[in-house]
């Protein structure tokens, strides 16, 4: 039996809501991400009106145990993207997050609303033929900035988990997968290695350190220096992992 948290928005639809979920586990509606953890697009009470549900996995017998204790996944995705949008940081709005739930976890999921993007932070790393790309990484930057001045450490901040949106001449930012997070005072260096899962090549490095040197008030080569190091070493310690995982036949 599934246990279901509404946020106080959808708090007056829990039958609607659990339908879009039994569609999504049914494998109805657009299928956006598949893997370790499925991801569907369902439409809402035969509306416009999407919603995007997350299917985690269900864990390991440890990780249940572990689950039956502390917060899922589900739930911390939840109560995350509430903090954010209380923080001014945008995020799709959580729906709901559900969990079967007895002695040990099984079954989560985690539900919000459906922001389609223009593209994601991953098409600014590839595509060197977006026009405004320089004033995006700015914008995105600063997003950043924003994020870490309001105690937000984004644990996950790498190239699929940022939704870009143009609106009228400015850039709009939401955040997705959620449950890796702490609320903190940032040091320095823990702001500048939140930027080393992105993948920034050495012109996209240069434009940011620029930017976040000029909002944070730090000397900009010394910012530069420190973002590229902590971007080569993260980068270095992955390629290792890899190659010794291709080793083992893994």
């Amino acid at each position: 039996m599934d246990q279901i948290v509404l946020s106080q928005k959808y708090n007056y639809l829990q039958e609607q809501v659990l339908k879009v979920l039994q569609s999504a586990r049914a494998g109805s509606g657009v299928l956006l991400q598949g893997g370790r953890n499925e991801v569907r697009l369902v439409r809402f009470r035969e509306s416009e009106q999407q919603m995007v549900v997350k299917l985690f996995r269900k864990p390991s017998i440890a990780k249940r145990l572990w689950y039956s204790v502390k917060p899922s996944k589900a739930e911390r995705s939840f109560k995350y993207a509430l903090q954010l949008l209380e923080a001014g940081i945008q995020t799709p709005y959580p729906v709901a997050f559900t969990l079967e739930k007895g002695a040990v976890l099984g079954d989560s999921s985690y539900i919000s609303e459906y922001v389609e993007p223009d593209f994601t932070f991953r098409e600014l790393i590839h595509d060197l033929d977006i026009l405004d790309r320089d004033d995006l990484l700015r914008a995105f930057t600063a997003f950043t900035f924003k994020m870490h001045e309001n105690k937000v450490l984004f644990k996950d901040h790498s190239p699929g988990n940022t939704l870009i949106k143009r609106q009228a001449g400015t850039y709009e930012f939401y955040l997705v997968d959620l449950n890796r997070m702490e609320f903190k005072e940032l040091s320095m260096e823990e702001r500048l290695k939140n930027f080393q899962r992105l993948w920034l090549s050495k012109h996209m490095q240069k434009v940011m350190a620029q930017e976040y040197s000029r909002l944070y008030g730090s000397d900009p080569q010394i910012t530069y220096k420190l973002l590229s190091q902590y971007i080569r070493d993260f980068q270095r310690r992955k390629i290792s992992k890899k190659r010794f995982k291709k080793s083992l036949g893994l």
